[in-house]
């Protein structure tokens, strides 16, 4: 899995910038910050269709199937207002699965032929010029916390997505974060997450991939295996985590 997630941020220029053609690699001056504003460049794209009121058990899955499954570019879907859940906790199904949100998301241009996002991105990597990571102390991400007895991850529409899904996965296009114990490199893999209880969730991860490594190295030595699970994030480490990346 990705052991370093990279990012291209060329302070604004590269985003503007032409390709062979006359397309420019979008209308945005700069990446997007975080999850929300990805959303709403992809709604200004026409990109994504907001359903209210779905049920997070079965209906959610069942509305999403039928969505992707109606043409070959399908939009994402937003669901919002779900019943039994605080006015703002949303759900966003398919964030990456069109090729016109896949160029959103990367900064492309927006494409003609899916085809067209592949040839951009490769030519944007001959470019390519990894920046080095940044450790801080606050940020956005500890805005809200709750710790101990606080902790409810069930007070997010976690669905149900079929009916015989093992349970409510809270993980399907997330990002776990592991250190390995011995070689100190962190790994970033997206692997299956799924809510046990309020304060429980329990993680699937291949035989071979380097999550499970990891975590078989803390178990054999007698020790718990540390890991952070982000949900609702930028959907490029979303497409960093799903890459044999190094």
């Amino acid at each position: 899995m990705a052991k370093h997630c990279q990012r291209e941020l060329s302070k604004g220029t590269a985003v503007l910038e032409k390709t062979q053609g006359s397309q420019r690699f979008n209308d945005y001056e700069r990446p997007h910050a975080d999850l929300r504003e990805f959303i709403a460049r992809a709604e200004r794209a026409g990109e994504v269709v907001s359903i209210k009121g779905a049920d997070w058990k079965l209906e959610m899955g069942t509305l999403a199937e039928i969505v992707n499954h109606a043409r070959a570019e399908p939009p994402a879907i937003l669901f919002d207002d779900v019943p039994g859940y605080a006015k703002g906790m949303r759900l966003l199904s398919g964030a990456t699965n069109s090729s016109k949100r896949l160029a959103i998301a990367l900064g492309l241009p927006v494409p003609d032929h899916p085809l067209d996002v592949v040839r951009a991105y490769r030519e944007r990597m001959k470019r390519h010029r990894p920046i080095a990571p940044t450790t801080v102390t606050k940020g956005p991400v500890l805005e809200n916390v709750d710790r101990d007895g606080k902790v409810d991850v069930l007070k997010f529409p976690v669905p149900l997505l079929h009916e015989h899904d093992g349970g409510r996965y809270i993980g399907t296009d997330d990002l776990v974060i592991m250190r390995d114990p011995d070689a100190d490199w962190v790994n970033g893999g997206t692997y299956r997450a799924m809510v046990q209880d309020k304060n429980h969730v329990s993680l699937w991860i291949s035989p071979g991939k380097h999550g499970r490594q990891i975590r078989e190295k803390y178990f054999r030595a007698g020790k718990p295996c540390p890991v952070l699970i982000s949900c609702g994030r930028d959907p490029l480490l979303f497409l960093a985590g799903g890459n044999e990346l190094k």
